[in-house]
């Protein structure tokens, strides 16, 4: 949890050293605006959200099959299987919060809003996605589920000019992520693996 919390603080005094090359004000360099075109609720944002993690948990079971289950020692996957309900909420609020902050400011705002002065809307959002899942290198399985929800927040970043809509959907995406784990956690020893699956496969047909 201390090494993800540094490696984000990392990437936010990279984004305050860009900041500092640019006349344009802080807020305005990292999209941190009011949104403007897009109508969004409440339930269009949970909705949001709810695709981005259905598609991530799609996109790593259809890999496995293909690539193999990823076996990392990740320290998140071990606070998840050995931690406490506390720990696992505190790990849940950091790893939405804080993500959601940096990434987006960095990714949709600051480099996303560069390339958009440079090239066409799909090819600024393709570029920033990619630059987003490369961050995510522990294993090919991560690289591809976060890129639906980098695609989705790319566009929405675009559409609203602002970053805000993007970091509660990135924020509610990660929570779910946890929760989701966390709750796979608890069932493992009452489930076989192709129950597990189905239960996943069901899970993911209500999003």
């Amino acid at each position: 949890l201390v090494s993800r919390t540094r490696f984000h603080g990392g990437w936010g005094v990279v984004l305050l050293s860009a900041r500092r090359r640019s006349k344009e004000p802080l807020k305005q360099r990292l999209g941190l605006l009011p949104h403007t075109g897009l109508t969004l609720g409440r339930f269009k944002v949970a909705t949001m959200a709810a695709f981005t993690m259905s598609v991530a948990y799609t996109a790593i079971i259809f890999s496995s099959l293909f690539v193999g289950s990823s076996r990392t020692d990740n320290p998140i996957s071990a606070v998840i299987t050995d931690g406490s309900r506390w720990t696992i909420t505190l790990l849940s609020l950091v790893l939405s919060v804080i993500p959601a902050l940096v990434e987006e400011s960095l990714f949709r705002g600051y480099l996303q809003r560069r390339f958009l002065q440079r090239w066409s809307p799909g090819v600024a959002i393709g570029v920033s996605t990619l630059l987003f899942a490369a961050i995510h290198f522990d294993s090919p399985q991560h690289i591809i589920a976060v890129m639906p929800l980098g695609v989705v927040n790319g566009l929405l970043a675009y559409r609203t000019n602002s970053v805000k809509p993007g970091m509660l959907v990135h924020a509610l995406h990660n929570m779910g992520v946890i929760g989701f784990a966390a709750l796979a956690t608890v069932l493992t020893p009452h489930f076989s693996e192709e129950e597990l699956g189905l239960l996943a496969i069901g899970v993911i047909g209500m999003l």
